[in-house]
């Protein structure tokens, strides 16, 4: 190999490297953001879109689908009553369990930076005045809660409101009713539908298994020609998704603006809780655990590569990422194309290419030639430890087989 050939070689280490880290440091970015930003910042990048768009036929794509699950679907789930009777149990009860984990998060995150206490003493009875008061007063006014405001601690207020927020949230989720415009029956026009909550629910479920049905029936029978099928498909379950999830953020925000109602003039000048939404470690969920490993993934070959360190481990890692972004959105002819893709594409795309450079540099010293891998195997004891001499020259005519034997 020339020494030419060597330095390109390391030349593509180094751009492919570069490109892997620049794509995980700007995802890691939207995390930071958010963290020294307001909770109503943009939100940090997830995998959540790309994951559910993925246009791969057969089951590989059903697998990707599923990968994520359907965070939207499991926060408008009310919670089962199991023995309990719903005429005596409140509404919050029934609340979502991964919307309660965002809201406690929040909570946390607003009882911390506003420096919410109870050092005040709460006789009982006046907490449950209090509490009646804010069920039953609607629109709940100043003067109706005075007294109670004076007597009860800013923190049990704030735990009143979260309270009654996700009681008027699961009202919503079981009862709420909204005009949405969808087509009607003949096709031919635009119409405004009151529907209520569990029905659009039901609207969406259905749109998702119709998607499903087609990218598993329907493709398979039909072949390409069920492919502009499967996009309009998608459109609808996605115009229903968005709607339903504009409803979601509506009574999230309800839920801050009432924490934001117990503030006094100096606390609320602190301006908004900092931090985002995003859950800790322990109650990480599938898609979470996704993002992270690929944000930190991308990061971590990008680096090794460019060090050139663990040169071969990570190109064979940063060719696994490929491959599975060339798995999600593959240019096969009639599928969707991807709308980031710059270019057309038929069977090979720019992921499957740089996947075979990886590769292509994995059967090569590229590390040793220039990067750390080079500097540890010189320093390695074990390659001066025996290793046989090759400077010693013998000269003069072999030795006679007859003396090698004679004792």
């Amino acid at each position: 190999m020339t020494r030419s050939t060597q330095v390109l070689l390391v030349l593509l280490r180094l751009v492919i490297g570069w490109h892997f880290l620049f794509e995980g440091l700007e995802k890691l970015k939207t995390h930071e953001l958010a963290l020294i930003s307001g909770s109503d910042a943009k939100k940090p990048w997830s995998s959540e879109v790309y994951l559910r768009e993925a246009s791969t036929p057969s089951f590989v794509g059903q697998i990707f689908h599923r990968l994520p699950g359907d965070p939207l679907l499991e926060r408008l789930t009310v919670e089962s009553l199991g023995d309990k009777d719903p005429a005596k149990t409140p509404p919050h009860e029934q609340f979502p369990l991964s919307l309660d984990k965002d809201w406690k998060a929040y909570y946390e995150r607003f009882v911390q930076y506003y420096e919410l206490t109870d050092e005040q003493e709460l006789p009982e009875n006046n907490l449950n005045a209090y509490v009646t008061i804010l069920l039953q007063n609607e629109p709940l006014t100043a003067t109706a809660c005075s007294s109670y405001f004076l007597t009860v601690p800013q923190r049990t207020r704030a735990e009143v409101a979260l309270t009654q927020s996700k009681d008027q949230t699961v009202i919503w989720l079981l009862n709420g009713v909204k005009g949405v415009k969808r087509t009607s029956p003949s096709g031919s026009s635009i119409i405004e539908v009151d529907m209520k909550t569990p029905q659009r629910i039901e609207e969406y479920q259905a749109k998702v298994k119709k998607v499903q049905e087609i990218e598993t029936i329907d493709i398979g029978l039909m072949g390409p020609a069920a492919y502009e099928k499967l996009t309009t498909a998608k459109a609808d379950t996605n115009k229903v998704r968005a709607e339903l999830k504009a409803d979601l953020d509506e009574q999230t925000a309800s839920m801050k603006k009432a924490l934001q109602a117990i503030l006094t003039s100096e606390q609320a000048a602190k301006g908004p809780v900092p931090g985002p939404d995003i859950r800790r470690w322990q109650d990480y969920s599938r898609l979470d655990w996704i993002d992270w490993l690929t944000r930190w993934g991308l990061t971590a070959v990008g680096i090794c590569l460019l060090l050139g360190l663990f040169t071969r481990p990570a190109c064979v890692a940063g060719a696994g990422f490929l491959f599975m972004f060339f798995l999600a959105m593959p240019p096969f002819p009639g599928l969707p194309e991807n709308v980031r893709s710059e270019g057309h594409y038929l069977f090979i795309n720019k992921n499957i290419i740089e996947m075979l450079a990886l590769l292509a540099l994995a059967t090569t010293y590229s590390g040793r030639w220039a990067g750390l891998d080079g500097l540890f195997q010189f320093l390695n004891p074990r390659r001066w430890r025996g290793k046989p001499r090759t400077d010693v020259r013998v000269t003069g005519p072999a030795p006679s087989p007859s003396l090698l034997t004679r004792k």
